[in-house]
């Protein structure tokens, strides 16, 4: 029994060891219940473990997705003033440029009734 003895001749060297083994057990104890309260955070959040770029639900999408959005609006302004600006003919007038739709009579066969 060399451990046996290796206490018996070496007590503060293996207390020492013993006490390095105990912290160390003690410091990766906490660091696994300081990751389980963050992965439960993060499932509540994300359920389906979704990476983070991809998940809809993402605070990092979000940021990117902001500046955008304002961006976009501010230029959708912008191409809406201009185009009030300017005196041009619209899709719908074109397209019904003397053109005058009239109404017809539609015969119901099932009832025998027209509008």
């Amino acid at each position: 029994m060399p451990v046996k003895k290796f206490i018996k001749n070496r007590p503060r060297i293996s207390f020492s060891i013993l006490a390095g083994v105990c912290i160390g057990a003690s410091l990766a104890v906490t660091q696994v219940q300081a990751n389980i309260q963050s992965q439960s955070e993060i499932s509540q959040r994300n359920p389906h473990h979704i990476p983070g770029d991809l998940s809809p639900k993402s605070s990092l999408l979000e940021s990117i997705l902001d500046p955008i959005r304002l961006e976009v609006k501010d230029l959708m302004k912008e191409v809406k003033e201009e185009a009030f600006m300017k005196d041009s003919e619209t899709i719908h007038e074109v397209a019904f440029k003397d053109k005058h739709a009239h109404s017809k009579p539609i015969y119901d066969y099932t009832t025998g009734t027209s509008n």
